[in-house]
């Protein structure tokens, strides 16, 4: 969404792949390739097409948080952090973080794409 890019087009999904090629060694292009021109996530987006059809959903993004044996929450649009955190321990009530960056170059550090956005919400700007 940043670039504006429609990965709708398969070119840009392969050049997409070899821009994250790049950054992860182990991503293998090759096979990515393969899949994408042989449909073999045609199945899984089926599943999800399906998913979307069954939960009525008409906006996205759309988060669909699940635990078996209970009901489901389902979170549409783009929400501010606390607002995913507090959906998550509704669901999996005493769910912790695992990990915790210190300082906000640490955490730039980890998540090298970082947003000024996503910045704003760790500072409580948001």
């Amino acid at each position: 969404m940043i670039k504006g890019n429609n990965v709708a087009r398969q070119e840009v999904l392969i050049e997409v792949a070899r821009e994250l090629k790049k950054e992860l060694p182990l991503f293998d292009l090759k096979i990515f390739e393969e899949d994408l021109h042989h449909d073999r996530g045609l199945d899984a987006f089926k599943q999800d097409m399906q998913q979307v059809r069954y939960h009525e959903i008409n906006r996205f993004p759309t988060l669909i948080i699940r635990r078996p044996q209970q009901s489901s929450m389902i979170i549409t649009g783009h929400r501010p952090y606390v607002v995913l955190t507090e959906a998550l321990n509704k669901i999996y009530p005493g769910i912790t973080k695992c990990r915790v960056a210190e300082t906000i170059e640490e955490y730039a550090s980890y998540w090298p794409h970082v947003l000024p956005r996503e910045i704003d919400e760790i500072l409580c700007k948001g």
